[in-house]
């Protein structure tokens, strides 16, 4: 028999796993505008602005390695931030009197599920929401990683074009 208690720990999960997908969507969009920042700062600092010109042999290939790791780093940390952003429901995730079909549908306060229903129902949402947050602090943390290629190669970058621009 469902009580009020079942519910209410249900309804508080819920709450629980989607503040946990909100704080996700904070991250990407922080480590978001840290990989735009970059991207920025890169293009500033490609062969228009002049820092390939004076370079010669191994500093012109390894300032352009760097440059091109940089690169890399950025488009994969954004692939991975891009792709956090889009949740997956398969149809049975989105199925139920709780789910977004459901209720695009028009399913509301008169559709009643079977007695007992309910608590199952909101257990069955928070299984669904809680895949949704796994995935995006999945695709949070496989970010972290590139984000740090572009910084190291970045730095790199900005390392052996100084360097190759005092020894000329």
């Amino acid at each position: 028999m469902e009580t009020t208690r079942d519910m209410d720990l249900a309804l508080r999960t819920v709450e629980h796993v989607q503040a946990s997908i909100r704080h996700a969507d904070t991250k990407i969009a922080a480590i978001a505008s840290v990989v735009g920042g970059g991207a920025v700062f890169l293009a500033g600092q490609l062969p228009g602005a002049g820092l390939f010109d004076d370079l010669s042999g191994g500093f012109l290939v390894a300032t352009a390695t760097a440059a091109a790791l940089a690169l890399t780093g950025l488009l994969g940390a954004a692939w991975h931030l891009a792709d956090g952003l889009r949740p997956r429901l398969s149809s049975e995730d989105a199925a139920g009197p709780f789910g977004l079909i459901a209720l695009a549908a028009g399913a509301g306060p008169d559709h009643q599920p079977a007695p007992g229903g309910e608590t199952n129902e909101l257990w069955r949402l928070a299984r669904a929401l809680a895949r949704i947050a796994l995935d995006k602090h999945l695709r949070v943390r496989r970010s972290l990683a590139w984000v740090l290629l572009a910084l190291l190669a970045t730095v790199g970058f900005q390392l052996l074009s100084a360097i190759g621009h005092v020894g000329n």
